[in-house]
C-alpha cells in the first residue's frame, strides 16, 4: 500500500514512497541511493534498455566459446566488502554493473551472448525498478504467489479466473463468499458485483 511516509524495500534500500503518492497506475520508479526516482520509460522500454545500457560493455572475440571457461571461484577479484566499498564511493546502478564486469576474468573470453547474459543477471542484482500496479484481484494474486504462496493455498491466478467466472456472480446478485484465501475470492466476487 502506497502512502505518505511508508518505506518499501527496492533491493537492500529501504526507500520511502513519497514519490509514488499521487502518480498514476503503471508509472515506474528507478530505486537510487537517495531514493525513488519517477521514471519516464515504460517497462518495456526498461527492460530492453539494460541491453543499451551496457552496448558498449559486450565486446565478445570472434570464434568465442565458453567450452574452454572454468569458473573455480576466483573469476571476480571484487568481494562482496569491495562491492559495498565502491556503493559507498557512490557508484550504483549501471556504472556497479559495468565495474564488475571489468573485474571478472572470465568476462571477455565468452560470446556475446554469454556476455549479454551476465550482465542482465548482475543487473536484475544491482539496478532496481518498481511498477504502480491496479490492486485487483488477479493482480494481488500473483503478487501473493510470489511472496508467499501458502497464504493463498497456491492459488493460481487461472483459477481464481474460473472460479470467479463460474459463480456467475454480476451486478445486483446475492452472493454468499466463503473464503479462505486472504480475502481474494471475496474481493473478486466484489468486484464482479460492480461495487454493490
Amino acid at each position: 500500500r502506497v502512502r505518505k511516509g511508508t518505506k518499501t524495500w527496492a533491493g537492500k534500500n529501504n526507500l520511502l514512497m513519497d514519490p509514488m503518492v499521487g502518480a498514476h497506475f503503471g508509472a515506474n520508479f528507478r530505486a537510487e541511493p537517495s531514493g525513488l526516482v519517477h521514471d519516464p520509460h515504460t517497462v518495456e522500454e526498461i527492460s530492453g534498455s539494460v541491453g543499451d545500457l551496457f552496448a558498449d560493455v559486450v565486446d565478445a572475440k570472434a570464434g568465442a566459446s565458453n567450452a574452454e571457461l572454468n569458473d573455480d571461484g576466483a573469476a571476480q577479484t571484487l568481494g562482496d566488502a569491495d562491492i559495498r566499498r565502491l556503493k559507498q564511493k557512490g557508484v550504483h546502478g549501471a556504472a556497479l554493473v559495468k565495474e564488475i564486469a571489468a573485474n571478472s576474468s572470465t568476462f571477455a573470453g565468452k560470446t556475446a551472448f554469454a556476455q549479454e547474459k551476465y550482465l542482465r543477471k548482475k543487473a536484475k542484482k544491482h539496478l532496481h525498478y518498481l511498477t504502480l500496479v491496479r490492486p485487483t484481484p488477479l493482480t494481488m494474486c500473483d503478487f501473493y504467489m510470489n511472496k508467499s504462496a501458502d497464504k493463498i493455498l497456491s492459488l493460481r491466478r487461472d483459477t481464481l479466473a474460473i472460479l470467479l467466472s463460474l459463480s456467475n456472480a454480476g451486478p445486483g446478485e446475492r452472493v454468499l463468499v466463503v473464503d479462505g484465501v486472504m480475502g481474494l475470492v471475496a474481493a473478486g466476487v466484489l468486484n464482479a458485483l460492480g461495487g454493490n
